[in-house]
C-alpha cells in the first residue's frame, strides 16, 4: 500500500513538473511567434518604404494608405500639417466612382512623369482612408494637396486643365528653389 501510493505520489509530481515544462515551452514559442511577427511587420514597413520610393523615381503617382500618408507627407497634430517629405509634393485625393477624378488620372500621371525629379506624386482613396479626410476636411473631389519643400501647403478642389496645374506647380512648388 506504502509503494502504491508512492507510486503515485511519484506520477503525480512528474506530471506536474512535466505540465509546467510544456506551458513554459508554448510561452517561449508565444514570444518566439510575437518576436517574428513584429520583425515581419518591420520588414513590410521597410518594403513598402523601397516601393514608395522607387515608385517616386520611376514618375508614377504613389498611392498611399492613412499610415504612409502620415509618414511620407505630413502628420496632422492640433488640426495643423506638419510636412515630413523631401521635395516638394502634391496628393491627389480621389474616388474611384468619382468621374471628374478619373477624367483628370491620365493628365495627373503625365504630370508626375514630367516632374519626376523635382516633385513626388502621391493619391489617397477617400473611400479607403476616411479618417485622415475627415481631418483635413475634404469635402468635394477632386481636391488637390500641394506642398513645397519648406511645409507651406494649399488646397486645389475641383477638376483643373494641365497647363493650370503646371502653373500652379511651377508657382507654388518651384519657383522657391
Amino acid at each position: 500500500m506504502k509503494n502504491r501510493k508512492k507510486i503515485l505520489l511519484a506520477s503525480l509530481v512528474i506530471g506536474v513538473w512535466a505540465c509546467s515544462n510544456v506551458k513554459n515551452e508554448q510561452q517561449t514559442n508565444r514570444i518566439d511567434t510575437i518576436s517574428q511577427d513584429a520583425e515581419a511587420e518591420q520588414m513590410d514597413v521597410q518594403a513598402e518604404q523601397i516601393d514608395i520610393e522607387m515608385s517616386a523615381e520611376s514618375g508614377y503617382p504613389i498611392f498611399l494608405s492613412e499610415s504612409q500618408f502620415r509618414q511620407n507627407v505630413a502628420n496632422i497634430k492640433d488640426n495643423k500639417l506638419k510636412f515630413n517629405g523631401l521635395k516638394p509634393c502634391i496628393v491627389d485625393f480621389y474616388a474611384d466612382w468619382c468621374r471628374p477624378c478619373k477624367m483628370m488620372a491620365p493628365m495627373y500621371a503625365e504630370l508626375a512623369q514630367e516632374y519626376a525629379e523635382k516633385i513626388d506624386f502621391y493619391k489617397v482613396n477617400i473611400d479607403e482612408c476616411e479618417k485622415l479626410t475627415t481631418e483635413l476636411q475634404i469635402h468635394n473631389i477632386p481636391t488637390f494637396l500641394v506642398f513645397d519643400k519648406k511645409g507651406k501647403y494649399l488646397f486645389i478642389t475641383g477638376m483643373q486643365d494641365k497647363e493650370t496645374m503646371k502653373r500652379i506647380l511651377n508657382n507654388s512648388l518651384l519657383s522657391n528653389e
